[in-house]
């Protein structure tokens, strides 16, 4: 049974509550990756511009979708942007690598068009589910922590609507990979657990500017998919598989076993530009590049 929580309560993620969130869990598709960024808790010092620009944008639409029942559509944008440019005000601080073409100029006018293109949306989103926070007691005595970003209420069905931003164009097979993504199955799961069935599930795709050029009408673009039962019972297996693999390799004490157990996946390496912990994967955590390029959580 799902259980709502309110988000100042949320427990984080946490191997001594075995709390698992889908983004724990995929930091682990390189097994090695997830012991240095969750087990030993190192976190690279330089937080990413993509990151703080994703949130910002991911915090103004769902203030607008909070507010619009109660305000006009004009007043209801001018609170998503200026939410977003609280938090962008708040977090670029943190930058120590700027991004000339990732500024609030350029994601005042992403977000702007995202409200122009969708201002006949007549989805109806309860305030209670916009920015959910589940956590769903598993089979194996762990327990799922997640926050959906909103889900759909039309008459008896249920859809899970998730904005993903991006660089990379929109197009199809961009979305292709959502067809079985893992952490979209977790809030499908999720969903069934709470409101005992799901029909869909939504992405909300924004492509943030690159730069002055003018934004197109494919910079967003939603799509929709379905979870099979069978796709539901592998993503449960995969689940149960991979946290009692972790809290299996946490169980040894010593550190050079523990480190060989989670072994380092090459064919990750390359993942989104290359792995940041790749200078401890080849001189070890003595290595002097972890003071200067880590922080610990």
């Amino acid at each position: 049974m799902a259980i709502l929580t309110p988000r100042s309560e949320m427990p984080r993620s946490n191997l001594e509550d075995r709390n698992f969130s889908p983004s724990f869990l995929e930091d682990f598709r390189c097994p090695r990756k997830g012991l240095f960024s969750r087990g030993v808790g190192l976190k690279p010092r330089e937080t990413s511009v993509h990151l703080v620009a994703g949130s910002a944008v991911h915090l103004a639409i769902g203030t607008f979708y909070s507010v619009r029942g109660e305000l006009s559509h004009e007043d209801a944008k001018l609170a998503g942007i200026s939410a977003m440019i609280e938090y962008w005000q708040e977090h670029s601080q943190e930058l120590r690598v700027k991004d000339d073409k990732k500024n609030i100029v350029n994601l005042t006018r992403c977000i702007s068009n995202y409200f122009e293109v969708y201002k006949n949306d007549t989805a109806n989103f309860p305030a209670e589910y916009i920015e959910l926070p589940v956590s769903i007691p598993m089979p194996n005595g762990t327990n799922l922590i997640i926050v959906i970003d909103r889900i759909r209420i039309e008459g008896s069905h249920a859809c899970i609507v998730d904005t993903k931003t991006s660089g990379w164009p929109l197009s199809s097979y961009y979305f292709k990979k959502y067809e079985n993504d893992f952490q979209t199955s977790a809030y499908y799961y999720a969903v069934l657990q709470h409101l005992g069935h799901c029909e869909a599930i939504q992405i909300d795709g924004v492509h943030l500017p690159k730069g002055t050029h003018s934004l197109k009408d494919d910079s967003v673009r939603r799509e929709q998919f379905l979870r099979s039962p069978l796709q539901i019972e592998d993503w449960l297996n995969t689940y149960c598989y991979l946290t009692d693999f972790i809290l299996k390799g946490f169980e040894i004490e010593d550190e050079g076993e523990r480190t060989r157990y989670f072994r380092c996946d090459q064919t990750r390496c390359g993942d989104f530009g290359g792995c940041q912990y790749l200078p401890i994967c080849q001189f070890g955590l003595a290595t002097p590049e972890v003071q200067v390029l880590f922080v610990k959580d």
